[in-house]
């Protein structure tokens, strides 16, 4: 008798517990979906994420290059450009800026250039269209008034962004 009630408690306290991690789960997406939809509505932060996107590209495309990993640098090059397309359709402001149609006007030419370059397999080329591109993203940060957002090849060494 006492091992059933022993058991009973047991499968209580489960339930219990079960029923609050449930709650957990659906208020931690409550949230999630709440904060979502805020970024969407918000057009900074939508910049902001899309540009968070990009950078974790950029860098592995830099590293890629840098090891004269052409097939991954192809690869990071593609992501970077999948980004940059999301970033043109969104047609999205900063201020009186159009982000998305000032990124349009100059990045796809410089993807253009730096395929070329990898497709060649030439590092050197490929570090000079990579600072190319580098100092196109800078300029349009100092438009946007965006000065303390500087793009810079990273220092540290490689991490696996694979």
């Amino acid at each position: 008798m006492k091992g059933k009630r022993i058991s009973d408690l047991v499968v209580g306290l489960a339930v219990v517990a079960l029923a609050g991690i449930a709650f957990l789960l659906w208020s931690q997406s409550q949230s999630v979906a709440k904060a979502v939809e805020q970024q969407e509505n918000d057009p900074e932060s939508r910049v902001v994420a899309v540009m968070q996107k990009m950078e974790v590209h950029v860098e592995r495309l830099y590293y890629s290059g840098r090891d004269q990993d052409w097939e991954q640098a192809k690869q990071a090059l593609e992501a970077v450009s999948g980004a940059a397309n999301h970033l043109y359709h969104r047609n999205l402001l900063y201020g009186e800026i159009n982000i998305s149609a000032a990124a349009e006007s100059v990045l796809p030419d410089e993807f253009k250039r730096l395929g070329d370059v990898i497709q060649r397999r030439d590092r050197e080329a490929f570090l000079r269209e990579y600072r190319q591109m580098i100092q196109i993203c800078n300029s349009c940060h100092r438009a946007t008034g965006q000065i303390a957002v500087v793009q810079e090849p990273p220092s540290r060494e490689r991490r696996d962004l694979h």
